[in-house]
């Protein structure tokens, strides 16, 4: 852990420092974080030139909502995973190119949220991504991608300021 935090660079090791803050408070971090998004960069880019990752963003994303108090749970899709794993989690019913993260609270006409959170910068949307969040937009949710975490937080924003819902 050591070695991959040294290999940060000045910035990656702040924003590293920022997820865990944000996430466990100021506790030192032997006590109480595991480790948090931020990858090793290579020494050739620029600190200018760093685009957060899917993670960060998305671990971004579930701090915010958490300090909004807005519940919300995220997909176990994504990420690498041994063979025997991903045969279990294939078993128990995981779906590929399921949205990143749901927010399970009616607003206007639609019955949640979904969004599938994607880099600022290069992210695509796969086939089976773009599938769920038609078949979501037909069941009468609100589906949508997120380029980054600003443009996620917008749409948080947007979907609760709908019509309230009327039970």
């Amino acid at each position: 852990m050591e070695e991959k935090y040294a290999q940060l660079g000045k910035k990656g090791r702040a924003r590293y420092m920022d997820n865990v803050k944000a996430l466990y408070g100021s506790q030192p971090l032997a006590e109480k974080a595991p480790v948090v998004a931020a990858q090793p960069r290579h020494a050739s880019k620029k600190e200018s030139d760093y685009v957060p990752t899917e993670s960060d963003d998305q671990i971004l994303l579930a701090v915010w909502l958490k300090k909004k108090g807005i519940r919300f749970t995220a997909s176990a899709n994504g990420g690498k995973r041994n063979y025997y794993e991903a045969i279990k989690l294939k078993r128990m019913g995981v779906s590929p190119g399921f949205p990143d993260i749901e927010i399970p609270y009616p607003s206007g006409k639609y019955h949640g949220l979904y969004i599938e959170l994607k880099r600022k910068k290069g992210g695509k949307v796969s086939p089976e991504q773009a599938e769920w969040l038609q078949y979501l937009r037909d069941k009468g949710y609100y589906a949508e991608i997120a380029h980054g975490f600003e443009e996620a937080k917008e749409i948080v924003t947007h979907y609760l300021s709908l019509t309230p819902y009327a039970a």
